[in-house]
């Protein structure tokens, strides 16, 4: 992640740089939102399922252009409110 790290957000582990990129994780996934609105999703295993209000890039979901999965060995998972 380029950019001076400027926080993180009180209790939900999203980091904002001063780049404007923004990331966190979700169980084994990593998930980062980069200034130019690309959401990357990156790792294995299972994606968990997540209410509506717990998703941590919801507050961002404006900027959001392009969804892209670099993910390995997935077993299961639920994408169901992911991008309500």
């Amino acid at each position: 992640m380029a950019g001076l790290l400027l926080g993180t957000l009180a209790g939900n582990g999203v980091v904002v740089s001063a780049a404007e990129d923004v990331w966190g994780t979700i169980g084994p996934i990593r998930w980062d939102l980069d200034s130019e609105g690309n959401l990357l999703f990156r790792g294995s295993l299972k994606f968990p399922l997540l209410e509506p209000d717990k998703i941590p890039w919801r507050e961002y979901a404006g900027r959001i252009k392009s969804v892209t999965f670099d993910v390995s060995s997935i077993q299961d998972g639920d994408l169901t409110n992911y991008f309500l």
